[in-house]
This record gives structure tokens, C-alpha cells and sequence, in this order.
């Protein structure tokens, strides 16, 4: 064998083996899969494109630590997360409630150790309102929106099926909708929603709480109104925590409904107030283009005086605060 041949062979050698190296070296490490028990499941529809993705808060129960991944529907439904058919009724105390679902909240007392379903529907497309739904694990599983392994056992979730990490705390996207454009904490909006009530409630309780707010109010004001206004449809009782009425009908009467009482505070403008209108942009959009101001002839925890001149500009816009800005304790 000649000189050259024999260079030519070491040669190739040598590139094989240096080539073996690099190719280890480039190799990324392993990543470890995301493991926890379910806290929450957040259905999300991009506005522009239509696409459905799914949005898993994970829990470690030794550290109490969260992680939010953001995952395709069909992921989703493959890990048994969400059900096949998002669209689902709901029947929990004799009055059917039908819609599709956009979150699943699994909660545990701390105290008691009893663990609720809350799973908020959309009912309405067209205005964006939800409705709220608390279950028993029992009839959750029932009705298929959870298994009993999501509810008992850590799910893990493969690094590859991940679609993004979003930010650790897992601010909610609706809740800081809601803080920011009404100018409120994150934690009060949240704090509404795991107590039961569906965003799009929340929102409608937002705009009467501004409207209900003396001259002058601040922040702390609107937000007790509000606690007021939602504590009221809760109880179906329309009076503060003194017996003294919230609102009066023209007639002087107290709404024995909460319809009665969300047009005796909204009027004509109730079509308009609710949670689509300010996901879409539309509510931001026309604050920036109106001036306009509405009178309310509504009596005020029984002052007695009208609001004639109350600004009909989104709720705490006008004011310099930086309340909701996502501060606050994130859940």
C-alpha cells in the first residue's frame, strides 16, 4: 500500500472520529417531562386565526410551585385533559346550562381537603357572557369533563408536545383583561371567578359598579360596590349589608331579580356592557372616540340622588391609578 493510500486512510479516520465528537457535543440534554397535579384548564380561541389552544396549570404538591404550558387542543384532548366535545350541558340544580367550555378549575380546601370542579361556560358567543358551574368530582366525572386520575394523580406532559411556557405565575388572560381595562386588582377579579362567578358576570357587576360609584370614587369604593352587587345576585337579596337597598326600580321598589336590577342600572346601554365587548377591543376603541356623558336617575344605597353627569367613559380610565396592571398576587 502506498504512502498516500495509507495518509488518506488515517486522514478519514481522524475526520469519522472528530466528527463522532462533535455530533456529542452538539446534542442538547434531555428534558425532563412537566409533572404535577391539574390546577387549572384555560380553552383559548385566537381571535385572528381561529385556532383552539389549551392553556394546563400544573401544581407541585411538595412545593407548592406552578407551571402554565400552553398545548393544542388535540394534545389536550389525547392526555385527557379536556373532553372531546367541548360543548356541553350542564344541569346543576334542575336548570340546564349548555355552552362550550373555556376553563376548568380544580379546587381543594386547604382546611377540609374537599375538592370542587369549578368549569365556566361560554353561553353566549355573541356577547362572550359565561356562566360559572360548581361540581362535586363525582358528578365532573360524570359528565365528562374531568377523569378521576386528573383529579387524583399528577399528569406529565412531554417537553415536545409543548407549544410555549408561559409565565410561571399564571396570570389569568380574561381576569387581566378585566383588571386592567376596569382599572381594579388582578386578585379582585380572580378573587370573584373562584368564588364562582363567570367572567362575563364579573364584567356586568364592573360596569354597575362604576355606574353605581358616587362622584369622586375611588378604587376602593367601586371595588366594596362591587363585592355588594355580586354578594346580591349570590344571595338574590338586591340590599347591602345593612338591609338598605343597592338600587330602586322607577316604582321605588327593590329588583327582586338580577334582571330587574342590571337594567334598572344599566338601561338601554346593557346589550353593550358585557365581556365580548371589551375582549374584542370594541369597548377600548369607542373610550378613545366618545365623550359622551349619560344620566342615571338610579337611587344610590338610599341617598336618594340622581347621577346626572356621570362620565360614561370606561370604568377608572379617567382616574391616574395603577391598580390591576397585573400586580398584585397572581393565582
Amino acid at each position: 500500500m502506498s504512502r498516500a493510500k495509507v495518509f488518506i486512510s488515517i486522514l478519514m479516520v481522524l475526520i469519522l472520529i472528530a466528527l463522532s465528537a462533535v455530533s456529542v457535543w452538539a446534542a442538547p440534554e434531555d428534558e425532563e417531562a412537566i409533572s404535577g397535579k391539574v390546577q387549572r384548564i384555560v380553552i383559548e380561541v385566537d381571535e385572528t386565526t381561529g385556532t383552539t389552544t389549551v392553556l394546563v396549570t400544573l401544581v407541585d404538591e411538595a412545593t407548592g410551585e406552578t407551571q402554565t404550558v400552553r398545548l393544542s387542543l388535540v394534545t389536550a384532548t389525547t392526555l385527557g385533559l379536556v373532553p372531546e366535545n367541548i360543548e356541553v350541558v350542564i344541569d346543576p340544580d334542575g336548570t340546564p346550562i349548555s355552552g362550550k367550555i373555556r376553563e376548568i378549575v380544580i379546587q381543594v380546601d386547604e382546611a377540609t381537603g374537599t375538592t370542587t370542579v369549578l368549569v365556566t361556560l361560554l353561553v353566549d358567543e355573541a356577547t362572550g357572557e359565561t356562566q360559572t358551574v360548581s361540581l362535586d368530582p363525582a358528578a365532573a366525572i360524570l359528565l365528562g369533563l374531568v377523569t378521576q386520575l386528573i383529579i387524583d394523580e399528577p399528569v406529565e406532559i412531554a417537553p415536545e408536545d409543548v407549544i410555549e411556557y408561559v409565565d410561571e405565575e399564571g396570570e389569568h388572560p380574561v381576569a387581566l383583561a378585566l383588571a386592567n381595562f376596569f382599572d381594579l386588582e388582578y386578585d379582585t377579579i380572580m378573587g370573584h371567578h373562584e368564588n364562582g362567578f363567570g367572567f362575563g358576570v364579573i364584567a356586568q357587576a364592573c360596569w354597575m359598579a362604576y355606574r353605581l360609584a358616587p362622584e369622586g370614587e375611588n378604587n376602593t369604593e367601586v371595588g366594596d360596590i362591587l363585592d355588594a352587587i355580586l354578594a346580591a345576585k349570590k344571595s338574590h337579596v338586591f340590599t347591602d349589608g345593612d338591609g338598605t337597598p343597592i338600587v330602586t326600580l322607577p316604582n321605588g321598589e327593590i329588583p327582586k331579580n338580577w334582571g330587574q336590577f342590571r337594567n334598572a342600572v344599566l338601561k338601554s346601554e346593557k346589550p353593550k356592557k358585557n365581556l365580548g365587548y371589551i375582549m374584542s377591543g370594541r369597548a377600548k376603541a369607542d373610550q378613545e372616540q366618545e365623550e359622551g356623558v349619560v344620566g342615571s336617575s338610579t337611587q344610590l344605597f338610599g341617598e336618594g340622588q340622581d347621577k346626572g353627569g356621570k362620565p360614561d367613559a370606561p370604568p377608572g380610565k379617567t382616574k391616574n391609578k395603577d391598580k390591576g396592571k397585573g400586580g398584585g398576587k397572581k393565582k
